[in-house]
């Protein structure tokens, strides 16, 4: 059963660093300072993210030298519009959607109660973030002429 944890446990802090690479390195060509500093705390709470998952891995066995790869491939195919604000927010707001699910399916396939409601808890984190990023997009709609 541990395998399957650290196995998914793996997955999940891929995704993470992953995430947090995309959020900074849209953050640093961004122009705009509201959305860099928002940028800017998503890449550092994807960072946080990371540091629980990891906490959790090394508790069910995991080798405390794993670093997980980011998916280069996943970064080359982010295409922000990076000139478009509305878009960007979009994207990313698609991408922590994808996150959420990515906990919410994991939580599904668990029987283990303490992993399950860490995974929960991570998701609500994901849709926090999507609720953070919509409300910048509805901000971004009403000062549109």
């Amino acid at each position: 059963m541990y395998e399957k944890i650290r196995k998914i446990l793996k997955i999940a802090m891929a995704m993470e660093m992953t995430d947090r690479e995309l959020y900074r390195k849209v953050g640093e060509k961004i122009g705009d300072e509201k959305i860099r500093t928002l940028f800017d705390f998503l890449a550092k709470e994807e960072e946080k993210h990371f540091k629980a998952l990891f906490r959790k891995f090394r508790i069910h066995g995991g080798e405390s030298s794993f670093q997980p790869e980011v998916n280069t491939e996943e970064l080359k195919s982010q295409k922000l519009r990076l000139n478009d604000r509305v878009s960007i927010l979009n994207d990313c707001i698609e991408r922590e959607k994808k996150s959420e699910q990515f906990y919410l399916d994991g939580a599904d396939k668990t029987d283990d109660l303490i992993i399950r409601d860490f995974y929960l808890y991570l998701a609500d984190q994901e849709k926090e973030h999507a609720k953070k990023l919509q409300e910048l997009l509805e901000a971004q709609h009403v000062q549109s002429p």
